[in-house]
């Protein structure tokens, strides 16, 4: 009885830690998911209903990229 119990709680304990992981990882989509569910006039943006564009860059080699290529 106890070697049964103690394999309950074990998977009981392993399921609880990879839902708990997993609602951490995909926090945003979870999100995303109900309230598209729950608001019907939300959507995500698409790359159209952005006016202006942006480039980001973090390094120096950045610079010759947007100059040349992008402009």
């Amino acid at each position: 009885n106890y070697l049964l119990i103690s394999i309950v709680l074990l998977l009981v304990m392993s399921f609880t830690f990879l839902v708990a992981y997993l609602m951490h990882r995909f926090r945003t989509v979870i999100e995303a998911y109900l309230v598209r569910i729950f608001i019907r006039a939300f959507r995500p943006m698409k790359s159209s209903d952005y006016k202006t564009h942006v480039f980001i860059g973090y390094a120096d080699d950045d610079v010759g990229f947007v100059r040349h290529t992008l402009l």
